[in-house]
């Protein structure tokens, strides 16, 4: 069975849908069932071994990442740069795939581009219609625009719980059997680690293992991070100072909010934010921290915290219906709206060893539930129930 991959999107940082799309490439590149792999990157087809490699992290991963970033800033104020940029993807695409057949084409970033054999798009969330304003105006417009023709067009649609399942059955009237709902996976490279493997972090971060409160997100309005900030902001002296917030992850758009509300916290390294840091480090960071907090307003999954609790550290979510799933009884639940609920759940988690004790215990267990292969194998099940409809041989 042939697979035509959309990679285009791939670059440092990787975050959500760029990470997603790895795994399921390194996962399908490994796989018995799966014969030839085309990636689709810019402007043509590349196989998957070298766009592995030229993915996998080394020197320079920071710099990479946050010059990334800065250009992606730059290119969402020009007017039309994101609809040019489709339309680009799209005329490319059609060109590099024109001579193949045979394939399923897997879409993982919700918009199909044009191809007239067996398709699969993985749509993540509705956070556009549930949350436009958190998003930059041109990426609304763009699912606005394409998605619901995307979804009527797909011979399959993936997402990655069952609350985003029922939402885009209810919110665009796809049918029930047409919709897939396989979780995402965890690293193995997330796990407990011994304190002397965290030294790194006191060096290169000057952060003392079991000294922090981590969270790790694209610093965008969805994520909450200012409500974040508050609630660390009231509790009391002397966990402030002992508990630090350190945010990570790259800057996205609309993050005015969040530098003033860390500009009038008024207490210099209450709250540190490292921007993007690099993937080895980033595994130490999750394993180093006191505990772990993700108020975002509404997920489609929520990685982090499965991360986070794979690296035996407990966990805070928001009451977000989608983290409740993922999560289960294993993390402390607040409602991302009330600062004070937030605050007095960071106390929580930060100094109840009783409760923290059986935290980690179910948090290990939790994360256990979803890998990586899990995924990749429900993927390649879609698949070939795909080719098997349009009487395609696999």
């Amino acid at each position: 069975m042939d697979v035509i991959l959309d990679m285009e999107f791939v670059r440092l940082p990787v975050t959500g849908v760029g990470r997603y799309a790895l795994e399921v490439l390194k996962g399908l590149e490994r796989h018995p069932r799966i014969g030839a792999i085309h990636c689709f990157v810019g402007l043509g087809l590349r196989d998957a071994a070298s766009v592995l490699a030229g993915e996998a992290p080394g020197d320079g991963e920071r710099e990479q990442a946050e010059r990334g970033a800065k250009v992606r800033r730059l290119v969402r104020g020009i007017p039309g740069a994101y609809r040019l940029r489709a339309a680009a993807g799209r005329c490319f695409f059609a060109r590099a795939v024109r001579n193949l057949e045979g394939c399923v084409y897997h879409e993982p970033n919700y918009v199909l581009k044009p191809y007239a054999g067996p398709s699969v798009v993985t749509v993540f969330d509705l956070s556009h219609l549930r949350y436009p304003d958190c998003h930059p105006a041109e990426r609304v417009r763009h699912l606005d625009r394409h998605l619901a023709r995307s979804l009527a067009r797909a011979d399959r649609v993936l997402t990655i719980s069952a609350f985003s399942k029922r939402e885009i059955v209810e919110n665009y009237h796809v049918p029930e059997r047409k919709v897939a709902a396989i979780p995402l996976g965890v690293d193995e490279g997330f796990h407990p680690r011994p304190e002397e493997a965290l030294r790194r972090l006191e060096e290169a971060y000057g952060l003392r293992p079991g000294g922090y409160l981590l969270t790790v997100a694209t610093l965008e309005p969805r994520k909450n991070l200012p409500g974040l900030v508050a609630a660390h902001g009231r509790l009391p002296a002397d966990l402030q100072k002992r508990y630090p917030l350190v945010l990570v992850g790259p800057t996205g758009w609309k993050s005015a909010e969040l530098d003033r509300r860390m500009e009038a916290t008024g207490v210099p390294g209450r709250v540190r934010r490292l921007g993007y840091v690099p993937w080895e480090d980033l595994k130490l960071l999750y394993a180093g921290a006191r505990a772990f907090a993700y108020a975002s307003f509404y997920e489609g999954f929520g990685l982090p915290p499965l991360e986070a609790m794979a690296s035996g550290v407990p966990v805070l979510v928001s009451t977000a219906e989608a983290l409740a799933e993922v999560t289960g009884d294993a993390a402390w639940q607040a409602d991302p709206h009330d600062v004070e609920a937030m605050a007095r759940g960071l106390e929580r988690v930060l100094t109840d060893e009783a409760w923290r004790a059986q935290a980690v215990e179910r948090g290990l267990e939790r994360a256990r539930r979803f890998s990586w292969a899990s995924c990749v194998e429900g993927t390649v099940r879609v698949y070939e129930e795909v080719l098997r409809e349009r009487g395609v041989g696999a």
